[in-house]
């Protein structure tokens, strides 16, 4: 669920974290056990993935499952990364949006008439993560779902907005690009009642009601292409 700027949505800031591996990766949204500073424990993770299917990492409370390549658009550390600086910022609540491509289009969601936060806002599919949930376990679960499509790929990681959320929780929105199965598109009614596959690069794209910084994502996309 994205932003927008009205009387019921502080927004807060549209600038992206910046990516750097020299802060240390610890954080309350990752096992602190999964990753540290040291880029020896980095690579032996990446040789793990690059050999198998999923790696299984347990502490003796979490056990975490990581899926190979084509679910990994980012390598550990720059995961890790994301949800340090998030933690550093004081973000109570994390919300994945998946920009899912096809033929050039983008899949773009319309919220419910009878949703009680921002009814009839276009948007593209998205949601929190649940505590303790790998992020992109939990974008493959908001994009079932929230459309039916099975993930086939998580291209890239495009950049991430700041927002109060419906509770008043200070949010962080990480969009990633998305290629997914080609099956039809099935709504969960109770969440939106229309979508449809859009050029964000023809002029129908300005006449939705985006959020500005949802649209900034979308736009970021193409530009990084």
């Amino acid at each position: 669920m994205g932003p927008v700027t009205s009387s019921r949505d502080e927004r807060i800031e549209k600038s992206p974290p910046a990516l750097s591996y020299g802060a240390p990766l610890k954080s309350k949204f990752l096992n602190p056990n999964l990753l540290d500073s040291n880029s020896a424990r980095v690579a032996t993770l990446q040789f793990a993935l690059s050999q198998q299917k999923t790696v299984r990492l347990e502490t003796n409370s979490t056990v975490l499952i990581l899926l190979r390549s084509s679910l990994m658009p980012c390598n550990p550390a720059e995961i890790a990364h994301l949800l340090d600086v998030a933690e550093r910022d004081g973000i109570e609540k994390l919300v994945v949006g998946a920009i899912i491509e096809r033929d050039g289009r983008v899949l773009i969601l319309r919220r419910s008439p009878d949703e009680a936060f921002l009814a009839g806002l276009h948007e593209i599919p998205s949601g929190g993560v649940e505590p303790g949930e790998d992020l992109l376990a939990a974008l493959s679960r908001e994009i079932k779902e929230e459309t039916g499509l099975t993930v086939a790929t998580v291209r890239r990681y495009v950049n991430a907005f700041d927002y109060r959320s419906g509770s008043g929780k200070k949010a962080r929105q990480l969009n990633f690009v998305i290629e997914a199965d080609e099956g039809a598109v099935i709504l969960n009614p109770a969440e939106h009642d229309a979508y449809r596959w859009i050029n964000p690069d023809l002029p129908g794209f300005e006449a939705l009601n985006l959020s500005d910084e949802t649209r900034d994502s979308i736009l970021r996309s193409r530009q990084a292409r």
